[in-house]
């Protein structure tokens, strides 16, 4: 059977080094590993070897030759063990800080209309110290937040290079499933090595669509788009079956 996690249940954690565990399995998987993505969760590195490997190098875990990760609500817990939390770095420390003052900053947000998940990243920066049974939902909320930070700084990255971009907003009008196509310019360009994809952000006449390419394209290039509406996010459309062509851009 597979091993279970040796933390005892009512161990009381000192906060600082919960955001830092919660920044070093974020660190180790060099991604976010939510439960099912991985397989065979519950396994977890026992010998030395397998710790210095795994926690120490980012070497992925074997087993009968498949490659796998923790997920890292679950990896956070090991690294919380008192014998593994020298695998945690000074910089994982400091980035583990940073991560709790983006999401303090979100405190005055909770007098207004605020989802679920972000009072929830609010009211773990408020914590000290964190029992290891019964504030198991907030550890786990704590394991995606330097995700969830990485992802809202690069939207906002976004969002200031589209700066004052003219867009017709009207997108109620145009139905998910409808093709369109016209003449498009490049608004924004970058490479995610997750999708191994460019996401491209353009405007198709006056309207802000966002598509992924296997193909770069420049800033303020202009090309032949057409595409279907997937998805419709405020001012933007989100694009599939997206078919591109450049043109002359004298």
């Amino acid at each position: 059977m597979a091993k279970k996690l040796s933390v005892k249940p009512g161990v009381v954690i000192d906060a600082k080094i919960v955001w830092a565990a919660a920044v070093a399995a974020q660190r180790i998987n060099q991604s976010y590993v939510k439960k099912g993505d991985s397989w065979e969760v519950n396994f977890i590195p026992e010998t030395d070897a397998e710790k210095e490997s795994y926690l120490g190098n980012s070497v992925p875990l074997v087993r009968y030759d498949f490659p796998y990760r923790i997920p890292n609500g679950s990896l956070m817990k090991i690294l919380l063990e008192e014998n593994n939390q020298k695998y945690i770095t000074v910089e994982d420390f400091e980035r583990g800080e940073e991560v709790k003052s983006h999401f303090s900053m979100k405190m005055m947000e909770l007098f207004g209309e605020v989802n679920a998940f972000t009072r929830g990243a609010v009211e773990c920066t408020v914590k000290d110290s964190f029992n290891m049974q019964q504030d198991y939902l907030q550890l786990g909320t704590i394991a995606y937040l330097p995700k969830s930070m990485e992802l809202e700084i690069a939207r906002d990255k976004r969002n200031e290079d589209l700066g004052d971009v003219a867009v017709d907003c009207s997108f109620h009008t145009l139905a998910i499933g409808k093709r369109i196509s016209g003449q498009a310019k490049i608004a924004t360009s970058s490479f995610s090595s997750k999708w191994n994809s460019w996401l491209i952000n353009a405007v198709l006449d006056t309207k802000l669509v966002f598509f992924f390419s296997q193909d770069e394209y420049k800033k303020d290039e202009n090309v032949s788009l057409a595409g279907t509406i997937k998805k419709i996010d405020g001012k933007i459309a989100t694009l599939s079956r997206i078919k591109i062509s450049r043109l002359d851009n004298c």
